[in-house]
């Protein structure tokens, strides 16, 4: 039987040198009139829906918890993300030993690949490109822990023996 071993990404596989809040702020600014206190405010544990509800709460704006408010930012951040990766360009990474555990994994039969995180699908591809990283390396996704309940994608957890979560891994 296959072990599905899930990783998240900030954090666990890569480093971007704070291009997800960058794009995040801009894009809050942009659809938005601000950003809330972003600059102190913990990203980590979140989905970026939650991330901006959150901020847009903080800040009292009116339409902190409107869905197509919520999504039109999403958007935003999505398309201004690839640029701000370039901003970082030479400072993103992988975390040492990333690439050879990912390749090591890929080798075992009994091994399948998955991501099991806060950022958006389209987020998720452009911050794993940006470090040389292909997304579909990982055969399965799961991009928000709503989207895990409303799939009922804890019931592929049965088709796996002991599925394996690397997440929020820490680095000295």
């Amino acid at each position: 039987m296959s072990k599905l071993v899930l990783f998240d990404i900030d954090g666990t596989l890569l480093w971007t040198d704070g291009a997800g809040r960058r794009a995040i702020r801009a894009a809050l600014l942009a659809e938005m009139g601000t950003a809330g206190p972003i600059d102190g405010f913990r990203l980590d544990g979140k989905t970026d829906p939650q991330i901006v509800q959150e901020l847009l709460a903080a800040a009292g704006h009116p339409d902190a918890a409107s869905p197509a408010h919520i999504e039109q930012v999403c958007r935003r951040y999505v398309s201004l993300l690839q640029g701000e990766l370039e901003v970082s360009a030479g400072r993103s990474r992988t975390y040492p030993g990333v690439p050879e555990l990912l390749d090591l994994l890929e080798r075992r039969a009994d091994a399948i690949l998955g991501l099991l995180t806060g950022n958006l699908a389209e987020g998720a591809a452009l911050k794993l490109g940006a470090v040389g990283l292909a997304p579909a390396r990982f055969r399965v996704g799961a991009f928000s822990r709503a989207d895990l309940l409303e799939a009922g994608a804890y019931a592929a957890f049965d088709s796996f023996a002991d599925p394996v979560p690397v997440v929020e891994a820490v680095y000295a």
